[in-house]
């Protein structure tokens, strides 16, 4: 797998920004939603084996890799792998793609000498001896590590050196990558902003349509309720008009008409034609009411009897 650039840093000192010089380098001009990152970067994040070679996959990571970003510090100056990761780069690549980024010590140019000042200089191996034949590009990270400032945010310290670093590997000037990655910030946001919008709209409309939904139902109770009510009415008066009908002929059935008139609904038509009912059959209504009972049976009285003669002696 092909990747645009390789870190190598000291484990001791610099893991904290090795790892944010990677999210900021994969954020920059990566396209919306993250489809592609801006930046494919390799990072070791493990420690490598005892060896006297460097592991296979970072050889393999080396050789794909276009580009090489050094995390500058004393600490990996004297790393024996990232010293071996320089020797691997210088002999098998270019050294117009090799980047430096100071975290600690100093970077001090000689050039009289066309050379780093190596009496001054505490942040790089001397496998960079000579290497290049003028200053090469590097960043100062030293205040970011200290303090932690790590944001990406337009107009932020970090951002900027982290734009200088990713410009060569875009191949294109620090100003042209500044923009193109604020473009497609704002592409992003705007896209956001809309999908934001939708969704609210959406939400609007699918609540306001649960409403009113929710109030159709109601309705149609209350509707259903009405109409039963309505059903329940008709039935109690025509219930009641039977009832004042057919009193006259057959006062039983009256009665009992008028009392489910009643019972389903209690109002002045009801309860005429109840009372109705009952004036004009107050003979059968009393002995439904009150049942006849039988007389109580009495005892009759002893019957008197003579006293035994005495019997003679």
């Amino acid at each position: 797998m092909d990747r645009d650039v390789f870190i190598s840093y000291s484990h001791k000192s610099d893991v904290e920004l090795a790892a944010a010089l990677e999210e900021g380098l994969r954020g920059v001009a990566r396209t919306a939603w993250g489809l592609r990152p801006g930046t494919r970067v390799f990072r070791d994040t493990t420690s490598l084996a005892a060896s006297s070679d460097l592991g296979g996959a970072i050889k393999d990571a080396l050789v794909s890799s276009r580009f090489f970003i050094y995390l500058a510090s004393p600490a990996a100056a004297e790393s024996r792998w990232v010293r071996e990761e320089i020797r691997h780069w210088r002999e098998h690549h270019s050294m117009d793609a090799f980047l430096i980024a100071l975290s600690d010590g100093r970077i001090e140019w000689d050039t009289a000498r066309g050379d780093f000042d190596w009496q001054r200089t505490t942040a790089l191996p001397s496998e960079l001896s000579g290497a290049f034949p003028e200053e090469p590009l590097w960043v100062d990270l030293r205040e970011n590590r200290q303090t932690s400032a790590y944001s990406m945010a337009p107009g932020s310290t970090f951002r900027d050196r982290v734009v200088t670093l990713a410009a060569p590997l875009h191949d294109m000037s620090k100003d042209e990558l500044d923009s193109k990655d604020l473009h497609l910030q704002r592409r992003a946001a705007r896209i956001r902003r809309s999908l934001v919008t939708d969704l609210c709209v959406f939400l609007v409309a699918a609540i306001a349509a649960g409403l009113i939904a929710w109030q159709q139902a109601n309705e149609a109770i209350r509707q259903r309720n009405l109409a039963q009510q309505r059903a329940t009415i008709a039935t109690a008066r025509l219930l009641a008009a039977t009832a004042i009908k057919d009193s006259p002929d057959d006062a039983a059935r009256a009665q009992l008409l008028a009392g489910e008139a009643y019972r389903l609904r209690r109002e002045p038509q009801t309860v005429a034609a109840l009372f109705q009912t009952v004036n004009d059959n107050p003979t059968w209504s009393a002995s439904t009411r009150s049942p006849r009972r039988s007389a109580p049976l009495r005892r009759r009285p002893a019957e008197s009897r003579s006293p035994a003669p005495p019997t003679a002696g």
